[in-house]
């Protein structure tokens, strides 16, 4: 087995690691869109 094989659970943990910055991005986008939603909301009930 060559030394530059990787097994296809470290294949898989490599993408998650390159995944996990976009998925970080992707959910402060949306907790952004959630708190002015929630501004709106309270905004509305004053």
């Amino acid at each position: 087995m060559p030394r530059s094989y990787l097994k296809a659970a470290e294949v898989e943990q490599y993408k998650e690691a390159i995944a996990a910055p976009k998925e970080l991005k992707r959910l402060k986008r949306e907790i952004e869109v959630l708190r002015q939603k929630i501004e709106r909301v309270e905004q509305l009930g004053r």
